[in-house]
């Protein structure tokens, strides 16, 4: 988790070389298609792996959240093997990103 956090914080690409990070629960959530039994198994996705979500659980902060097909889990934080999206919040003006 702690790698998956500071490898989306390090991302950069398109131009874009500060603001990733890993989505929280709520940002994973709303990208997920409840049709599916693999929830982001869908295009632009296609993704089957589970992935790290940036958000711990409350109860103790050694676990953290992930998707895994279609389940949210908890996952203790050094567990290896997770894989992770980045995102970043862009600001829109005009037809420009930033």
């Amino acid at each position: 988790w702690n790698s998956a956090i500071d490898s989306a914080a390090a991302l950069s690409t398109g131009g874009f070389t500060s603001g990733w990070r890993l989505p929280n629960i709520h940002e994973m959530l709303s990208i997920c298609n409840y049709q599916l039994t693999q929830l982001l198994n869908y295009a632009p996705f296609s993704i089957t792996n589970t992935l790290w979500i940036s958000t711990t659980y409350a109860a103790s902060n050694t676990l953290a959240y992930t998707l895994s097909g279609s389940w949210i889990n908890l996952s203790g934080k050094s567990g290896a093997g997770g894989r992770w999206i980045a995102v970043r919040t862009f600001t829109v003006t005009g037809t420009t990103l930033s």
